[in-house]
């Protein structure tokens, strides 16, 4: 798994969206409820910036840096 999907999986919100919105159905009322409730309901998820990964240059932390994530680098 990549380190970007441990710290958020955009997989869980696409799949609670489209169970939300097949539960709704084709009813427009129904659809702005469910959303609401993803929202109001909204887990909490780290920013990639409260992350620190160190390791050596060589590992791709400037990829990582350019993500957010804060990078301690290593000789």
């Amino acid at each position: 798994m990549a380190l970007t999907q441990l710290v958020y999986d955009i997989r869980r919100d696409d799949s609670d969206f489209r169970r939300a919105m097949t539960q709704a159905g084709e009813n427009k009322p129904a659809q702005r409820t469910a959303f609401d409730q993803l929202r109001k309901n909204y887990w909490d998820r780290r920013e990639y910036s409260a992350i620190t990964v160190a390791g050596h240059a060589d590992f791709g932390l400037q990829s990582l840096a350019k993500l957010g994530f804060s990078i301690e680098e290593h000789a």
